[in-house]
């Protein structure tokens, strides 16, 4: 997929300011905005260590408005306030929220929702292919919306892709995918469960699952 391409390669060109760290925290303040001029508006990355994003602030990324990887067991969450909204302005391959995990869980939403993720390619993408389930959860009233074009592939709503893990999408927002899926998911050997309560409007598909295995599919 193309998040794991695009964040490893901007790695080896140094963005990181630091060694990567065991484990990443952060946290913004209520009403407060944060702008990435040139790529992400918020990057993490953590080696078998868990990244935290509590995020009470309006998010704007050139790419991707969050951008988070965890490489071993580490776990992946993103926890918004209502109303706040995470924006990635690349036309293709990138994401509001992007979240990688080659085997630790991914957790968006979480107890206070999400409050609107907007890309030009993926609302929100996330990925895991180890032993960790993906769980996404949105606010009642949010919006999420992918509008990708031009060879912007992966482009819709929300897209998960989980092997040997469950994806669980709990949906209280309206959900547009102007290039694929409004919700596109993919489970191998994992189980598929979609809860919504939301309009899903896609220019293929409005709801798109697949299982391999062993999984199963609930809607």
């Amino acid at each position: 997929f193309f998040f794991s391409s695009r964040r490893r390669h901007t790695r080896l060109q140094g963005d990181w300011s630091s060694d990567v760290c065991s484990s990443d925290l952060v946290t913004t303040a209520q009403n407060a905005t944060v702008t990435g001029t040139t790529k992400d508006g918020i990057q993490t990355e953590a080696v078998n260590g868990a990244t935290t994003i509590n995020l009470g602030a309006n998010v704007k990324g050139k790419n991707s408005g969050i951008s988070s990887e965890a490489f071993g067991s580490g776990n992946i969450t993103v926890t918004t306030a209502q109303g706040v909204t995470v924006t990635g302005e690349a036309t293709e391959d990138a994401a509001g929220i992007g979240a990688k995990s080659e085997g630790g869980a991914i957790n968006i939403g979480g107890t206070n929702g999400l409050g609107g993720a907007v890309s030009g390619a993926v609302g929100i993408y996330a990925a895991t292919t180890g032993s960790g389930n993906v769980n996404v959860k949105t606010a009642s009233g949010a919006t999420v919306t992918g509008t990708a074009i031009g060879k912007g592939k992966y482009g819709g709503g929300i897209n998960t892709s989980a092997v040997n893990g469950a994806t669980v999408i709990d949906v209280g927002a309206n959900v547009t995918g102007n290039r694929y899926s409004a919700i596109n998911t993919e489970a191998k050997d994992g189980a598929t469960t979609i809860n919504l309560v939301a309009n899903a409007t896609g220019n293929t598909h409005g709801i798109y699952s697949l299982t391999t295995g062993t999984g199963g599919i609930d809607r």
